[in-house]
């Protein structure tokens, strides 16, 4: 968002159609999308409008339209990104890492990383801008879509990257993107390790057919009823090894 003016479009459809605009402008006949979270949502809609300028994906702790918790603003999410720190950057520490202290110490790098800049903006995002994500966020998580049959359009290879439990956008949109893409790979980051880290040793990768479907479904099911300890705790028992 940077401190971007004006008033944000309200839905992603428009956010993918101005990012394939800006990928015109550039020259580019063909891209490889990198998208993080909400980024991940745009990066799908430039997949589904503009399949012709896509090559490839990297979908990175985000989810489908229709997903499990997405859209959705439980008092202790809101919290995380509604609280007034003395130096706000450190916001992210809860949002981006886990409550550990090797996994703190990394968060701590990372933002001590961001505040060295000096080419980063200087003023906050506009409100309006803020609200009308907020919006496109919340319309894209209600859409409800019970086959996941919009994800049929992505033909691009996929390759979906979580952590095992994200705290924003719940670790089984990521199941669900690489079971119901039709070429996608998943890797699932071993616990405690941060949710913006490279790659580590001892990753999981799981090709297309690792977790059967039906259990896909099951644990959606699962977490759409609040079965799970909470929505961001996904149980170690159930979920798949």
């Amino acid at each position: 968002m940077a401190s971007t003016s004006g008033e944000g479009p309200g839905h992603h459809r428009a956010d993918g159609t101005d990012a394939a605009t800006f990928i015109d402008a550039l020259g580019l006949t063909s891209a490889d999308l990198v998208g993080h979270s909400m980024g991940g949502l745009v990066a799908q809609q430039v997949a589904i409008q503009r399949p012709d300028l896509t090559r490839r994906l990297v979908l990175v702790g985000t989810g489908p339209r229709g997903g499990v918790g997405i859209g959705e603003s439980p008092p202790e999410i809101g919290a995380l990104f509604g609280v007034k720190l003395p130096r706000q950057e450190d916001m992210w520490l809860p949002i981006l890492f886990a409550p550990t202290e090797t996994s703190q110490k990394l968060g701590r790098d990372y933002v001590e990383r961001i505040v060295a800049r000096t080419d980063r903006d200087a003023s906050p995002f506009g409100e309006q801008v803020y609200a009308g994500q907020g919006t496109a966020i919340h319309t894209y998580g209600t859409t409800k879509d019970p086959a996941y049959a919009i994800l049929q359009n992505i033909k691009n290879p996929v390759l979906v990257v979580n952590g095992t439990n994200d705290t924003i956008i719940v670790t089984i949109n990521s199941y669900i993107l690489q079971q119901f893409l039709p070429n996608a790979e998943l890797i699932i980051y071993p616990r405690r390790q941060p949710r913006g880290s490279l790659p580590v040793p001892g990753a999981v990768r799981r090709p297309h057919e690792a977790v059967p479907r039906q259990l896909v479904r099951q644990l959606a099911r699962r977490a759409g009823s609040g079965r799970w300890p909470s929505r961001t705790g996904l149980s170690t028992l159930d979920w798949p090894a």
